[in-house]
């Protein structure tokens, strides 16, 4: 009795691990900017002292872009499509 061939259960195993390295990895090639960061805040928030601090902090800290609004969050959502952020 000859030992049976694993490369064929092998091989659906194999192509389904690359593509889901891929799928982990390709969002980072997609992104436009220099940052996989984006702090989102209104335009009231970044304008109280204490919040902007805070705002300031995490972009040195993540190297991210700041994202405005006016009043309603969803006004972001073409900005943050462009960039793309990770976080």
């Amino acid at each position: 009795m000859t030992p049976k061939n694993n490369s064929r259960s092998f091989a659906p195993a194999l192509v389904a691990l690359v593509l889901l390295l891929f799928a982990m990895v390709a969002p980072g090639f997609a992104a436009n900017s220099t940052s996989d960061y984006a702090v989102v805040a209104s335009k009231k928030t970044l304008a109280d002292s204490d919040w902007k601090k805070v705002a300031q902090a995490l972009v040195k800290k993540h190297n991210a872009t700041v994202v405005t609004f006016d009043a309603d969050v969803n006004e972001t959502v073409p900005e943050l499509r462009r960039q793309f952020p990770r976080y």
